[in-house]
């Protein structure tokens, strides 16, 4: 559940990024740094669900995390995190400009003719930085089984996301997303 900052001229090991209080215990399945941010800001989330926003401090330059959404155990139940689990091979997070982080949630399990076993059906969340205020972006855009990728735009208007049937939703943060 660690972080290594490595200095990418010399390869050296500047530091590891670990929070006894909010940090991973689980294996961190991916990260988003703001490039626009004030401050450093990097985003992460583990194969559990649990989204962290690590901010470093300039003075001492050391990193805090700070929860943004807890473990699926926690969130949703041991029941519904059992199910998500075989979902979470992909656990994307995206920094949006430098006031919001976005993630996927579970949404519900729903039957396709065309498979024999339930598939997971997933949500956006805007999750606001500074309140922790969360919102679902569209609630009627739903990722199947589970969501491969995000991706935001420098300046944070827009959002990318895949999921594994292979449907690509492009999203304007004012409007609606539409899928390709």
């Amino acid at each position: 559940g660690e972080i290594l900052l490595v200095d990418p001229a010399t390869g050296e090991l500047n530091r590891a990024l670990t929070d006894a209080t909010d940090g991973h215990r689980q294996v961190v399945a991916s990260l988003s740094f703001s490039p626009t941010a004030p401050q450093p800001l990097l985003a992460s989330m583990d194969v559990r669900g649990h989204a962290l926003l690590w901010r470093q401090n300039a003075e001492s330059g050391l990193w805090r995390a700070k929860q943004l959404s807890p473990p699926d155990a926690q969130r949703y139940g041991q029941a519904i995190a059992k199910i998500i689990a075989d979902s979470r091979r992909f656990a994307p997070i995206a920094v949006v400009g430098h006031q919001h982080v976005v993630t996927p949630v579970y949404h519900r399990q729903l039957k396709l003719r065309q498979r024999p076993e339930e598939v997971c059906l997933w949500r956006l969340e805007r999750t606001e930085i500074e309140s922790g205020r969360r919102q679902v972006l569209l609630p009627d855009a739903e990722h199947y089984q589970f969501v491969t990728a995000l991706a935001a735009s420098r300046d944070g208007t827009k959002l990318a996301s895949a999921d594994a049937f292979g449907n690509l939703f492009f999203w304007d943060l004012g409007g609606q997303p539409s899928v390709k």
